[in-house]
């Protein structure tokens, strides 16, 4: 294995080292920038398209800098059309005569588009990246105020439970995907944590309600696998936001949650804004009103300061949230168990980030640094009807991450390259046991086009965990231009994956491990529609797996806690494969019409290494996921009034069966750790949105949000019931409809 890796890094500096200095002939070219016009931020996936005599040559969108290039056919007289969902298209005549153009455009802010989400941009704009912005995910339903729940919306994509706002990409667990602000790691930075989980405990990677709000995201990206050279430790999926406040004063109110926000733009670019969300139901309990046998509450602010300076953008934003839920027993013989319990979940969040940029012609430096602490404590008390069970529990946690990343791009002899380097210390407690680790990694990109219809990237680096074991970072991908719309790319991507910090203290001998990712894509991006087909398979070396189980590190974390507390060992000899093939459409008509129509079908299996002392296999049939959803536009006296609807469906997603009979002797649930091949029942549910606008501006809007209009009872999970003595079923949520009011002055 060793000489492999030296042989794959010998290759790729190699390769990079000549690529990076190779000079040939290149076609002129169009680039420049993207930016608002009166904060200079950069817009983040703005389409630029190019015309010639009324016919499109090309569609290509910015980067995360609002960088864009353009590689004409030929020398002659062009149009740029820059377009971005909020703002007014910009439109002008380009002379190109055998000399590269800089052109950066700054897009004026569209009142109208602001108050009222039209369909002006796509979510998907390449391979293995979605780009969800603002107003899109207000369109289109059972978003909740959180973009990452219409995840479910697109392809290979699925969430465990509705209950909560974990991404299950490809069938692998939600706590390996991953969150960041601005390409800097972040922890869950979500409310209610314990919401959805069968143990009522705080998760990893999820919770009931983002404490985010939507209305407080520029723009939220999510990464899949293969990943580009900057990001990294994603094993599954990384989701990125952008964070902005409304402009001017707006308020929200909602079944959901209740939403002050004011922001002002002052002289020498400053800006500054300041947002805070409290639960509606938590004031209604407030006030006296009876919710039933269980309080849930939460509340959020965001602060917000930017300020820019000819070339030069600095910003800082600092975001508190707290979130209860408590549940009183209901002393009735004939209820489940957890009725029979007073559980009191509390959670705290605060996240600190501070950014910087300087964008020249030669050169793009970002720089981010965030530091993000949740808390939680779940105390639980058994009614005293029950003597025979476990009277109280209390269980703590708290984690800290630091995370500084930097990222510089340049340009040399008409190549492309990038440098970045991000740090981590994460530092951890559970249950009063401490434990931390750090993790740094470094990497260089280059980009180069050595024909006219072939664009090259080629990048190494490395990873290095707990600062002594070290891992290699390789990325590498080729895109051959078929005509001026379509594209068809094979990427690939080596990455070290970090262990979860609470499972060193329980066994320090865990390594990182890692995984090779590979993808072939078919695309066609047009101004109308979007086409993606694509094959993938991703490879998971040196797992971590429970000794003499069917269990491995890609099954919930959770259950390696459970499994290290009934005596297990973890060891470091498993192996996975996954593969699958995915497709979308995605249409757009006359800015009235919205349809998507997503598909994905891939295989998961686990095993030991031939190094391994037991014998280990867990693989499930064939999952699936499908999605299709429209929305429409309608004018009454000029006010738009939209509906959308939307279909998810999916199924085989694994699930381990529960031993009854061990379950019965310790009075909790007791999974069958040698079964692991089961699926759960497949999943579909309807949801269903209708908002209307109205306004000198449109700045008012109501909107009525439905989520599982069939009220269909999809499960969730089974557990055993120490009170019934018996396996139990608990379905995921059923109708929720969601009203709300929100305007803007």
């Amino acid at each position: 294995m060793n000489r492999k890796v030296s042989l794959f890094l010998r290759i790729f500096v190699v390769g990079l080292v000549i690529l990076g200095f190779t000079s040939g002939t290149f076609a002129q070219n169009i680039r420049g920038y993207v930016t608002d016009a009166d904060t200079k931020t950069a817009l983040v996936g703005a389409n630029v398209l190019l015309y010639q005599e009324d016919s499109l040559i090309t569609v290509v969108s910015t980067d995360t800098s609002g960088l864009y290039q353009i590689t004409p056919p030929s020398s002659a007289i062009y149009v740029l059309e820059v377009r971005f969902l909020g703002y007014k298209p910009s439109r002008r005549s380009v002379v190109l005569d055998n000399s590269n153009q800089k052109i950066d455009v700054d897009l004026i802010s569209d009142a109208l588009l602001n108050a009222y989400p039209m369909i002006r941009a796509k979510a998907l704009q390449k391979p293995n990246e979605l780009l969800i912005s603002n107003a899109l995910f207000r369109r289109l339903p059972g978003s909740f105020d959180d973009p990452s729940r219409l995840l479910i919306r697109f392809p290979t994509l699925s969430s465990p439970n509705d209950q909560a706002n974990q991404v299950v990409v490809k069938g692998l667990p939600p706590h390996m995907a991953k969150w960041t602000i601005d390409g800097a790691a972040i922890i869950n930075p979500n409310h209610l944590s314990n919401a959805g989980s069968i143990t009522d405990q705080a998760s990893a990677s999820g919770g009931g309600v983002n404490m985010i709000s939507g209305r407080w995201i520029d723009q939220y990206r999510f990464i899949l696998a293969p990943l580009p050279n900057q990001l990294f430790d994603g094993g599954s999926g990384i989701s990125d936001t952008k964070l902005a406040t409304p402009k001017g004063f707006s308020y929200a109110l909602g079944l959901l949650g209740t939403e002050l926000s004011y922001s002002h733009d002052f002289s020498n670019g400053v800006s500054a804004g300041l947002s805070y969300r409290y639960s509606t139901l938590g004031i209604l309990s407030s006030l006296g009103v009876d919710l039933g046998d269980e309080d849930i509450s939460f509340q959020d602010l965001h602060f917000m300061l930017n300020k820019s300076e000819g070339k030069n953008r600095w910003k800082y934003h600092f975001l508190w949230g707290n979130s209860k839920n408590i549940h009183d027993d209901l002393g009735n013989e004939s209820i489940s168990y957890k009725d029979a319990q007073q559980i009191n979940f509390e959670g705290q969040q605060i996240i600190h980030h501070a950014g910087y940029q300087r964008v020249t012609e030669k050169i793009n430096y970002h720089t981010a640094l965030n530091f993000s602490q949740r808390s939680s404590s779940r105390f639980s008390s058994v009614s005293d009807l029950f003597p025979e069970l476990q009277k109280t529990s209390m269980i703590d946690l708290d984690e800290k991450l630091i995370t500084w990343g930097q990222n510089l791009s340049f340009s040399i002899a008409k190549n492309e390259f990038s440098i970045h380097s991000q740090t981590q210390l994460n530092q951890f407690q559970y249950e009063s046991k401490p434990s931390d680790w750090w993790f740094t990694q470094y990497g260089a990109i280059s980009t180069v086009k050595k024909y006219r219809d072939v664009t090259v990237n080629i990048g190494a680096g490395f990873s290095s965990f707990r600062l002594n074991q070290i891992l290699p970072e390789l990325r590498s991908s080729v895109q051959l231009k078929i005509n001026q719309t379509s594209r068809l790319q094979a990427s690939y991507s080596m990455q070290g994956q970090s262990i979860f910090s609470q499972l060193w203290d329980r066994a320090p001998s865990l390594r990182a491990f890692t995984s090779q990712n590979l993808s072939l894509d078919y695309f066609l991006n047009t101004n109308k529609s979007y086409i993606q087909l694509g094959l993938f398979y991703h490879y998971f070396d040196k797992v971590p797996t429970l000794d003499n189980t069917q269990v491995t590190y890609l099954d919930r974390l959770d259950l390696m806690l459970q499994g290290l507390d009934q005596g297990y060992n973890i060891s470091q000899y498993g192996s996975a494969r996954l593969f699958g093939l995915q497709g979308q459409y995605e249409w757009l008509k006359i800015d009235r019409f919205q349809s998507i129509l997503a598909a994905s079908i891939y295989n998961l299996e686990a095993r030991s290494s031939s190094e391994a002392p037991f014998d280990l296999e867990s693989s499930y049939d064939f999952g699936y996921t499908g999605s299709v959803s429209g929305s429409y536009t309608w004018y009454i006296k000029e006010n738009p009034f939209v509906v959308s609807l939307a279909y998810q469906m999916r199924g085989a997603e694994n699930h381990l069966p529960i031993d009854e009979s061990a379950s019965q002797e310790s009075q909790s649930t007791i999974y069958q750790l040698e079964q692991s091949k089961s699926a759960i029942s497949g999943f579909s549910r309807f949801d269903l949105k209708c908002h209307f606008s109205w306004g000198k501006r449109k700045q008012h809007m109501l909107s009525l949000d439905i989520q599982n209009i069939l009220n269909r009872e999809n499960l969730a999970y089974p557990y055993y019931d120490p009170l019934l003595q018996q396996i139990n079923i608990q379905n995921q949520l059923g109708l929720i409809p969601i009203l709300s009011f929100n305007s803007s002055i």
